[in-house]
């Protein structure tokens, strides 16, 4: 579970987003014309510089999903958002929360909520 601003924003909607790790050679993508790259500028809050990430997001021209993230320094890793796998995927044997720093403080995910709960099914809606 990733809280940076990037993920966060673009891609998860409970303040994080789900992002497996897996091995690069492993990824079939079809469609591949339709998906463009984005590298976010990180903003040094102590000097006000800026550079471009190394991570390279990927997200469909066509909806705007977004789909992976790819670093070249880590050529043999890959991770797609969770919620973009079409295919069925395991329970995860362990789960990482990371850039606690950036977790929006609305954000329950590493606590359990308090209050009233709600559980709707399809047929409720």
């Amino acid at each position: 579970m990733c809280y940076c601003g990037v993920c966060r924003k673009t891609a998860g909607c409970g303040g994080y987003a789900i992002n497996v790790a897996g091995e690069a050679n492993t990824l079939i993508v079809s469609g591949e014309d339709n998906i463009s790259v984005y590298q976010a500028t990180i903003q040094n809050p102590e000097d006000s510089s800026a550079q471009v990430s190394s991570a390279e997001r990927r997200f469909c021209q066509k909806c705007g999903s977004m789909l992976w993230l790819y670093d070249p320094r880590w050529p043999q890793l890959i991770h797609p958002f969770a919620s973009d796998i079409d295919t069925e995927l395991p329970l995860p044997p362990e789960k990482t929360h990371m850039m606690l720093d950036f977790k929006p403080s609305w954000s329950f995910s590493t606590q359990r909520p308090e209050g009233k709960r709600q559980y709707w099914k399809t047929q409720d809606i």
